[in-house]
């Protein structure tokens, strides 16, 4: 099931961009833009940072998502919106899954090899951190703030372990 209320229509072209902007809230779209960036060759060298990340993200969402809660309630700047059931996989599938496909499919047709280096362990470390201080998870996702660092955490040192 998917609702979506609308508190009014977007009346100018300014309400339209801020409802787009509105979506960077979410990580998920900071990586898809990184994914772009990096396919594009605007920022090179990430692959181990991008791969670890949609891993993390896919593994964070799908114990929320399918053991948990089993819907998702969010806000954009003039939209409420509620998505359960199918529509919730599909949400889950099209926003978390594929793009980690098609990074894959990326990295196999360009014979690029995911190596570990500094820019992708400082990305690891800065880059969710960074985000966690700037938004509240807790009422984007319904996640415990505390939560999820612990399961960062983690997942960080489970990364650590298999490459060092």
């Amino acid at each position: 099931m998917l609702e979506l209320k609308q508190e009014e229509h977007p009346q100018s072209l300014l309400e339209v961009k801020l409802n787009l902007i509105s979506l960077f809230r979410y990580f998920t779209m900071w990586i898809i833009i990184l994914d772009i960036l990096y396919v594009l060759q605007i920022i090179p060298g990430i692959e181990f940072f991008l791969f670890w990340t949609h891993i993390c993200i896919i593994f964070i969402f799908f114990q929320n998502f399918y053991f948990k809660s089993k819907e998702f309630n969010t806000e954009i700047y003039s939209y409420k919106i509620k998505i359960k059931g199918n529509n919730l996989i599909l949400f889950d599938i099209l926003f978390h899954y594929v793009p980690l496909i098609l990074l894959c499919y990326y990295f196999q047709r360009n014979k690029i090899q995911i190596k570990f280096n500094a820019k992708s362990m400082f990305m690891l470390v800065f880059l969710p951190i960074l985000y966690c201080l700037l938004f509240d998870i807790n009422k984007l996702y319904g996640f415990n703030k505390k939560q999820v660092l612990d399961y960062y955490g983690l997942f960080m040192l489970i990364v650590i372990i298999i490459f060092f």
